[in-house]
């Protein structure tokens, strides 16, 4: 067993967009779950923000890769992946920079 099945504690879900179109063709902006996975999270340093404050950020790391854009679900909050990173020295894992959705 690898050590990365003993470091993904939090169980997130994979959150995508629903293709569905309007009448007119336009995404209906929804978002549908995917596939609930292990992970690991741990916090990033604050992002820029807006009013409310500045974003939190986190470092994701999961088995099963996502693409930018998509979200993921945990803790009841959601997080926008901003980036997704594969070290070729370490092929069995990979690392999303995200933060949080408000």
């Amino acid at each position: 067993m690898s050590a990365l099945a003993g470091a993904l504690t939090a169980r997130v879900t994979m959150l995508g967009r629903d293709p569905a179109r309007d009448d007119l063709g336009a995404a209906g902006g929804a978002w549908i779950e995917g596939e609930t996975i292990w992970a690991r999270i741990a916090p990033e340093a604050a992002g820029p923000g807006d009013d409310a404050g500045p974003l939190r950020r986190w470092t994701v790391t999961v088995r099963e890769p996502l693409p930018p854009g998509e979200r993921i679900a945990w803790t009841g909050g959601t997080m926008r992946v901003r980036g997704v990173e594969r070290d070729p020295a370490r092929p069995d894992r990979v690392t999303l920079r995200t933060e949080d959705v408000r």
